[in-house]
């Protein structure tokens, strides 16, 4: 290196023994505290079908489980939501336009019969509150500023090979996409139960 013009051959040196003596230091410190092993899993617990808990201890079954764990929770949001099936624009709208969403916030609406749990209750949880006070439409600005604030403030984060909430908050953060995002939204109501995040009046 010094040959090399970068670095002089003391210093090169006196960086590697400094190095190495932190390595050294560390390594004590892991023996004396019993943490010598590796960081790799020794075994996990997996749920079977019945509902059953088995202990896998084995490098290739420890290997495996992880492996197919790891691809459902990372494709957990394909395949799209029920919201967006035909049995539900029909009633809901695809942009949450229809008349029956007022029943939906009225806690009124009857779901289909081919509804999930999860949509089902998804729906339930979007009744209106007892206390809500109607106020009128707010101006574009006003909702452009309110849909920036709120879009930033979420903490959720997903990935998928689909339409996520992450290229969302993104489009939110761009001055020019985020008001072409505002005016697609622009023909829905204000309590539009498919719009996460709207900000109070």
């Amino acid at each position: 290196m010094e040959a090399a013009g970068t670095v002089k051959a003391a210093v090169h040196l006196r960086n590697m023994n400094r190095i190495e003596a932190i390595r050294t230091l560390f390594r004590n410190i892991r023996y004396m505290e019993g943490k010598m092993r590796a960081g790799a899993s020794a075994q996990v617990s997996i749920t079977n079908t019945d509902g059953s808990l088995s202990e896998l201890t084995s490098k290739g079954d420890v290997e495996k489980a992880i492996i197919e764990s790891n691809e459902r929770k990372y494709h957990q949001t394909e395949g799209g939501s029920q919201l967006l099936e035909p049995f539900l624009t029909r009633d809901i709208g695809t942009f949450g336009d229809s008349p029956r969403v007022t029943d939906i916030l009225d806690s009124t609406y009857i779901p289909p019969p081919s509804s999930t749990d999860a949509t089902i209750s998804f729906l339930q949880a979007c009744k209106r509150p007892d206390n809500f006070i109607s106020t009128t439409p707010k101006t574009a600005p006003v909702r452009y500023w309110n849909e920036g604030c709120t879009w930033r403030q979420r903490k959720e984060t997903t990935t998928s090979a689909n339409q996520h909430i992450g290229h969302y908050k993104a489009v939110m953060k761009h001055p020019s996409l985020s008001w072409l995002f505002l005016n697609a939204l622009r023909s829905q109501p204000s309590q539009d139960i498919r719009q996460p995040g709207t900000a109070p009046a």
